[in-house]
């Protein structure tokens, strides 16, 4: 009997970029009208609006870090912004480029991400126009393999002086810096610290135009080595 021969196998398709996987939330915080694009049902995320500008000049892919007093002022205003209760959470992430401050903060139960004019963290003004943020309840540090790089959530949002985006999440012990690479042609270094990485960019509002951003991941690992992560 003949053996009619298999057929071969269809060629497998490289993986797409991550997507941001966001929704429509609409919140309104102390009388101030509130619009973002959050990517967790369990955050609430707020955007302060203000004139909108499609350029940010200063734009660097580079940030300062902040740390002692600057950092907790950061994490103040944030907190206060949000009206998120104080049960001492620690400041993972704080930077400052083109004009804004971007804190990540996290303690028991808790999370918070706000992008904020510097004006809100240095002259004290939480209802400054252009604050984006997002409060929850925290979410528990998966399992990661020591070259892992997972995703905890991503939001973009309009604010006074154009749109943004930022993503935050978690990786694993090797990690020691992750490069974000977005469809746009922006690459940026995210801050990585703790078992977690932060990065955030300067975006644009999603329309027919301009579709949702998509972005990838060069983990760089202790050992001198990279992998690429879609």
């Amino acid at each position: 009997m003949r053996r009619t021969p298999a057929p071969a196998p269809a060629p497998v398709p490289p993986p797409a970029p991550h997507r941001r996987r966001a929704r429509l939330l609409v919140a309104c915080v102390a009388g101030l009208v509130a619009v973002g694009l959050v990517a967790s049902a369990a955050t609430a995320a707020v955007v302060l609006l203000g004139d909108e500008d499609d350029t940010l000049p200063s734009w660097t892919t580079r940030p300062t870090t902040l740390t002692g007093p600057d950092a907790a002022d950061a994490r103040t205003w944030c907190l206060l912004a949000l009206a998120a209760p104080d049960v001492g959470q620690r400041v993972v992430v704080a930077e400052r480029k083109a004009g804004r401050t971007f804190v990540l903060t996290a303690g028991e139960g808790a999370e918070e991400v706000c992008l904020m004019p510097d004006d809100v963290v240095f002259r004290g003004s939480p209802g400054e126009p252009g604050l984006l943020g997002s409060s929850g309840g925290g979410t528990t540090a998966p399992t990661l393999a020591p070259d892992g790089l997972e995703s905890g959530g991503s939001a973009t949002g309009g604010a006074d002086d154009g749109w943004f985006s930022w993503e935050v999440g978690w990786v694993g012990r090797d990690v020691t810096a992750v490069t974000v690479h977005v469809s746009t042609g922006l690459t940026l270094e995210a801050a990585v610290t703790a078992g977690r990485y932060a990065v955030w960019w300067p975006s644009y509002e999603p329309s027919s135009r301009h579709p949702d951003e998509t972005w990838s991941y060069t983990v760089h690992l202790a050992d001198g080595t990279t992998r690429e992560v879609r």
